[in-house]
Formats: structure tokens, sequence, C-alpha cells
């Protein structure tokens, strides 16, 4: 068992003890890392945000339904003049 090898203690840990010598090297525990942190990432991208709009969506609005967006965004739609 080298310096960074630590104890499998659970199912998750199982999932990446590849050699199955109940010890995971640094290659397992960077590989558990990157499933992580690939996990969290595709995770990010489902929020909802049916409700939101982008700048393309302004030049199609009149005057009365950018101050609306604008404050249902809760912003200050007097420091937007030049939408």
């Amino acid at each position: 068992m080298g310096f960074w090898d630590r104890d499998v203690e659970n199912s998750f840990d199982r999932m990446f003890d590849y050699n199955r010598d109940g010890h995971l090297d640094m290659f397992e525990q960077a590989m558990q890392f990157e499933f992580l942190e690939e996990e969290m990432r595709s995770t990010a991208g489902d929020v909802d945000d049916s409700d939101s709009f982008d700048e393309d969506e302004f030049d199609y609005m009149d005057v009365d339904e950018r101050r609306e967006a604008l404050e249902e965004a809760g912003m200050d739609p007097d420091e937007y003049d030049d939408y």
C-alpha cells in the first residue's frame, strides 16, 4: 500500500477499485474525482431557465414589454433606457 492509498470504505469506492485490492491508489482516486466532477458539470446544466430571456429577445419587444421583463428580472428599468 502506497503513501497516498486509502482503504475502500463503501460501494462507491468499490466502483473505482479496479484491481480489487481493497485500496484506492492515486489513479483510482483520480478516476473517482473525475467521475464526480463530470457528474457535477452535467447536472449544472439542468437549471430551468425557461422564464429567462436573452438580449436578442429585446429586439422583438416593445418598450412596455422590455420594462416588464426587466422588472420581473429584479432590475430597475430606468437604468436601462437604451433598450
